[in-house]
């Protein structure tokens, strides 16, 4: 995603290390995916990862609403993968003041629609890059603690992002600490009650590789 050396090199799935500039060869085929809603019987569409911006992209934040009891909107993604034995595995990334596991998550971006903006967001949160679904597939609320002590009630849209490979240097990697883990390891790790209860509705379809929400 940029130019400097830092996006130099990425790890596929499989172990392999490949250049930047070769980057855009991983991007999966079009129609495999990704997260699925039980009740439908499409899945979710999505598109090919595109590594050709090498400007950073700009951000629209701190405007609070004009209703102040509405959450502000971010978006975020869920990075996940399978594992070697078959099993769904998911990635979190560290909180930069305090440390907390979250998901990746950021504010919209004016150039790009909220699934790129996801998809940005674990680039430089998290060093991942892979296939983004095109819709959400839930959202969780929680309160953000702004530099001057204040709180602010956000609602983060998630996306989830089948990764097809780690980035051995990334734009964040030395504020976060990222880990790959199971589902019930991920749900127990994170703090924020909205998105435990979002995950814990989340279920993998080992006959399709795919990532199912259920109503509980």
């Amino acid at each position: 995603m940029y130019t400097d050396t830092r996006h130099s090199y990425a790890e596929t799935t499989s172990g392999d290390c490949i250049s930047g500039a070769n980057t855009t060869s991983i991007a999966p085929k079009p129609g495999v995916f990704d997260v699925v809603m039980r009740d439908h019987a499409q899945p979710l569409t999505s598109k090919p990862l595109l590594l050709s911006s090498s400007i950073r992209p700009h951000r629209t934040r701190g405007t609070a609403p004009t209703d102040e009891l509405l959450p502000l909107i971010q978006y975020g993604a869920l990075p996940w993968r399978v594992g070697r034995c078959g099993n769904l595995r998911i990635l979190l990334v560290t909180s930069r003041r305090r440390g907390r596991w979250i998901v990746p998550k950021g504010w919209p971006m004016v150039d790009r629609p909220p699934s790129k903006a996801a998809m940005q967001e674990a680039l430089e949160e998290a060093g991942v890059i892979g296939q983004i679904s095109s819709t959400p597939f839930g959202s969780f609320e929680y309160l953000k603690t702004r530099r001057n002590g204040s709180e602010v009630r956000c609602r983060v849209d998630l996306f989830g992002l089948r990764v097809r490979g780690t980035l051995l240097q990334w734009r964040e990697k030395d504020q976060r600490s990222r880990r790959w883990c199971s589902l019930a390891e991920a749900i127990r790790l994170i703090d924020e009650p909205d998105l435990k209860r979002l995950l814990s509705r989340v279920e993998f379809c080992q006959s399709s590789r795919t990532l199912i929400m259920v109503a509980r």
